[in-house]
């Protein structure tokens, strides 16, 4: 048995399988998309933009895509890619004009999600655009009965505060992984383009969430803007590996 995920128009991963265990908890849509929780969604142009508003942003909290239609599905099985490019207008929620290109390839035990965030040569705005990305897994945890390693330092179920919902956070070392040991198998997580770590959960129990991030409590800040025609790419490959190979 091989790689399969469920993909949705707007970049959402819903679900993603290896050998038929459900490496992420699949999306469960609740009331509001506030409510909603599980699979793989991404956060742009901006990341939690409430915590720090940015002149020119009325954004919601987790930027822009994630809280979109999820549009028609696609299935993707080992060695199939998924790809689109978005583009957007100036608005009251966001005065700048940005494309942003998703590139999602499969492999048999392998996912890697890229993104390139771009400022529009044609934005008419002159000030710079403000920016903070997310990549926001649920990642199954299959109980309590699980770990995580990052920077070196491992963490185990028993020493996590009940219910992170005030995110905790965690250094990411360029060309480190970081891994989520759970009883079912091995998440080895390697992000490119992102600065930090940002750890939650609401639920421990069901899934637990290591979020690459990129300038999520900075943005706005000189290194945190985009001036006309400039880009910042991103990436992140997550291999799982059963218990049983």
């Amino acid at each position: 048995m091989e790689s399969k995920l469920l993909i949705a128009e707007n970049g959402t991963i819903l679900s993603w399988d290896v050998d038929g265990i459900a490496v992420l908890t699949p999306l469960t849509l609740g009331a509001s998309v506030a409510e909603s929780r599980g699979g793989l969604p991404l956060c742009v142009p901006m990341f939690s933009v409430q915590q720090r508003p940015v002149v020119g942003s009325h954004l919601p909290l987790h930027g822009i895509l994630m809280y979109e239609d999820l549009g028609d599905t696609k299935t993707l099985e080992s060695g199939q890619r998924w790809e689109k490019k978005f583009s957007y207008a100036p608005s009251e929620r966001f005065n700048w004009k940005w494309n942003a290109e998703i590139q999602v390839v499969l492999k048999q035990h392998t996912l890697t999600y890229s993104l390139t965030l771009t400022r529009d040569e044609e934005c008419e705005n002159e000030e710079d655009m403000p920016y903070s990305l997310g990549f926001h897994p649920y990642f199954n945890t299959f109980g309590s009965d699980f770990s995580y390693e990052i920077a070196g330092h491992t963490t185990h179920k028993q020493e996590v505060p009940e219910n992170i919902i005030d995110s905790a956070f965690a250094p990411l070392i360029p060309g480190e992984r970081a891994t989520l040991t759970t009883s079912k198998g091995k998440i080895t997580i390697t992000p490119e383009g992102y600065d930090e770590y940002c750890l939650w959960t609401d639920n421990i129990n069901a899934y637990f969430c290591i979020e690459p991030i990129f300038q999520y409590r900075e943005y706005g800040l000189p290194g945190t803007l985009l001036k006309k025609g400039e880009s910042h790419t991103t990436s992140i490959t997550l291999h799982f590996k059963p218990l049983s190979q």
